[in-house]
């Protein structure tokens, strides 16, 4: 069983998620087989379509709004445990891909996810952990998390130090599986990587504490900046579902791009392999977006990190930690002020951010297959031991 925070391609489609799972599928197929894959998410229909394995439901729900839903939807809360039970039952293991959602910032992901994990624990199921980030808990999450985490066959983490010291287990590090996500251009990103030889990629999420006056003044200094290196620029939104979230913003931000130097928008959003090939065309990444800066990263992309709080600082710095880089992070409320002088150092230092993107993926793809080698042992090694005893 593979758990992931993906919905396929669809309204909720998330690129930094799906870009994850589709590399972890693509892995676990080849080993296993694509027919022995159980996709455990909130969109099974849609995920199952696009993956091409088969997929139950994982509704993400607060331990409160569980209790609710036994009440006001109890036949859809059956069927789904149901279902869980199951092939909990019939699998060997389950396979967490990377997410960063084992945090209270996002409770009702990691509310579910624990509601998983003891069902898992229950059938004696070994879990595998891959590509993660942990924390910042809350104490009535912490307890918790000690215990799924503590009970776990492997827990593979994306940053060196901030995840190791959320909770009182041992972690692997490696960098993150969308490292090794291939890019394939659709006709929108080649378009755009055509039109523009000099092209920065820009991309802004709303996030508790960043308000519109913020990037509002942001943009503004980006735009004028943009235009001194004459520079197009594209906006790359990641999750926009209803045609909200990072597709709202940039609405919201194109006027302060000028008529005859107009702001691009990636719309729709394609294939995280289109994200990848558009990003790999850039010429500079600036960035809220933690997988945005992967992709920048692991294709020696100069970029910046602009982040908000604890949570997403800590993932961004995690995401320059993967490449030995140190961090070039601005809050979104210093990053007016400052953001010229660092685009100018970045671009200066442009060798440094190739070199770390040849060394890295060059050397860790060893490293980031532990997870994988490690589910291979749990399920394959005690079927051989048994036919040799035979």
């Amino acid at each position: 069983m593979i758990l992931a925070d993906v919905s396929g391609m669809g309204q909720n489609y998330h690129v930094g998620d799906e870009a994850m799972a589709e590399v972890a599928i693509a892995r676990l197929a080849e080993t296993f087989g694509r027919d022995k894959l159980v996709l455990v998410c909130a969109s099974p229909v849609s995920a199952a379509e696009t993956y091409g394995i088969k997929a139950i439901p994982l509704y993400s729900r607060t331990r409160k709004q569980r209790r609710k839903a036994l009440v006001t939807q109890p036949h859809s809360v059956a069927i789904e445990l149901a279902k869980i039970i199951y092939y909990l039952k019939k699998s060997d293991l389950v396979f967490v891909s990377g997410g960063g959602n084992h945090t209270s910032v996002w409770p009702h992901v990691l509310e579910s996810r624990l509601f998983f994990y003891k069902l898992a624990q229950r059938f004696n199921k070994p879990i595998v952990f891959a590509s993660q980030t942990l924390g910042p808990f809350l104490e009535e999450h912490r307890g918790h998390c000690q215990q799924a985490f503590g009970s776990a066959a492997w827990v593979g983490v994306r940053d060196r130090d901030y995840s190791a010291i959320q909770l009182d287990v041992p972690v692997h590090f490696a960098v993150d599986d969308a490292v090794f996500l291939p890019g394939e251009h659709n006709a929108q990103t080649k378009a755009i990587s055509v039109k523009h030889p000099n092209l920065f990629g820009l991309s802004l999420r709303g996030f508790r504490g960043a308000t519109d006056q913020q990037r509002e003044s942001f943009c503004i200094s980006f735009a004028n900046i943009a235009r001194k290196y004459s520079a197009g620029t594209v906006f790359i939104p990641h999750h926009a579902p209803g045609r909200m979230g990072d597709l709202d913003i940039a609405q919201k931000i194109l006027p302060l791009w000028p008529d005859n130097f107009p702001l691009e928008v990636l719309d729709p959003i394609p294939y995280a392999t289109a994200v990848r090939a558009l990003t790999e065309n850039c010429s500079l990444v600036v960035t809220m977006r933690y997988h945005q800066l992967v992709f920048a990263l692991s294709a020696g992309v100069p970029a910046i990190g602009i982040c908000v709080e604890e949570y997403t600082r800590a993932k961004l710095n995690g995401a320059f930690e993967q490449f030995g880089l140190a961090p070039r992070l601005l809050s979104l409320e210093e990053a007016p002020q400052q953001i010229e002088a660092l685009i100018g150092e970045v671009l200066r230092s442009k060798d440094s951010f190739v070199e770390a993107a040849t060394n890295t993926v060059k050397n860790s793809l060893c490293q980031n297959m532990a997870p994988y080698r490690r589910a291979a042992e749990l399920v394959f090694s005690p079927r051989q031991k048994v036919k040799a005893l035979v």
